[in-house]
């Protein structure tokens, strides 16, 4: 009688599993998991009156994205909000930041102290993406050459993710 019950049991309860599928383009490949998209990446000098402001399509949500500004010896990081959300991950956008204020007014997200149209081509531009813990998960430079000791080179927690990327790699 166990045994029949044991075997009526599991015939029920394997009759009420259903296997939940998607279709194999719906989510991004594990490895691009949590990378931007380089072909959607779109930081510089935009309007009528020019400002910084830009936005990169990152592959998953909740991400925590931040643009690093680099000149000689000043350093400026810019928070990139999510702006839309999509199937296959979401959109990070930058400014309008208001550009070449004096260093010392300058405001992360806000301002910068370079200017969008004189300064662009001297600067180095890194990008980082973060897991909404905190974990690195992607790095992306283009720009300016960094120097031989700036943080793509000597940040072990970038070594940990294969390395800061060339965007023209």
């Amino acid at each position: 009688m166990n045994a029949r019950l044991l075997l009526l049991s599991s015939l029920m309860l394997g009759g009420c599993v259903q296997t939940i599928r998607f279709p194999p383009d719906m989510w991004p490949d594990d490895r691009d998991f949590g990378r931007a998209d380089r072909d959607t990446i779109d930081i510089g000098c935009h309007g009528e009156t020019p400002h910084w402001s830009g936005s990169v399509e990152v592959l998953s949500w909740d991400d925590i994205v931040v643009l690093e500004l680099t000149r000689d010896d000043w350093t400026e990081l810019h928070p990139m909000p999510q702006s839309t959300s999509a199937d296959r991950g979401a959109e990070y956008r930058l400014g309008p930041l208001e550009g070449g204020v004096p260093e010392e007014e300058q405001n992360e997200g806000v301002s910068s102290a370079f200017d969008c149209q004189l300064d662009a081509s001297e600067l180095l531009y890194v990008l980082r993406v973060r897991s909404a813990v905190g974990t690195l998960t992607d790095c992306v430079w283009w720009g300016a050459l960094p120097p031989i000791d700036h943080a793509i080179y000597v940040d072990d927690e970038i070594d940990g993710i294969g390395g800061c990327s060339s965007l023209d790699e």
